[in-house]
């Protein structure tokens, strides 16, 4: 009885390695959608200011997403993608002790221009491993934050491009043709 049980076990143990990962679409604010793992729930105290927290905590992934409202800054109409990540990580820079930081690529997701990059950092003893998104909207700037720890970097490198790559910003119904 022992031995099937056993078995029983390690059959399902195999079968939930090899299983691919599902994407469920979470909708925030009726402001923007984001696809996450359904391993990810979600969480309470990761940031004080996201509008999204999801994590993993035995895995170790995290996904945060902070929106602004370009109203927010002193001279909207003067604010820009580029402004905006040079202010953003200029306070990274200013906050991580030992940070390294991949190159900045442009892109567009989902219609909207975004910049991406990704940065490693052992300041507080663990050896982190982020990929950033910056994306302007016409009203907003988002950011998207995926975390694991470094060594799972290869592990959870896809699932973290999946994430930013699946933003949408949910047309208003005012401006909804």
């Amino acid at each position: 009885m022992k031995k099937i049980l056993v078995l029983g076990l390690l059959s399902v143990l195999l079968i939930s390695c090899n299983s691919k990962t599902e994407f469920q679409t979470v909708k925030i604010k009726n402001r923007y959608s984001l696809d996450l793992p359904d391993y990810m729930g979600e969480a309470k105290n990761l940031n004080t200011e996201a509008s999204l927290q999801y994590q993993n905590t035995f895995r170790e992934l995290y996904a945060i997403v902070l929106d602004e409202p370009k109203t927010d800054f002193p001279n909207p109409d003067e604010v820009n993608l580029e402004n905006f990540a040079g202010i953003v990580r200029g306070n990274l820079d200013s906050t991580l002790k030992n940070p390294t930081f991949s190159a900045t690529r442009d892109t567009v997701i989902n219609g909207l221009k975004a910049k991406l990059f990704s940065l490693s950092d052992g300041s507080e003893g663990v050896n982190i491993y982020y990929q950033f998104a910056y994306i302007e909207s016409e009203n907003h700037f988002y950011q998207i934050l995926t975390w694991t720890l470094e060594n799972r970097k290869d592990q959870f490198t896809k699932d973290m491009d999946k994430i930013i790559a699946s933003f949408k910003e949910v047309e208003p119904k005012s401006r909804a043709k």
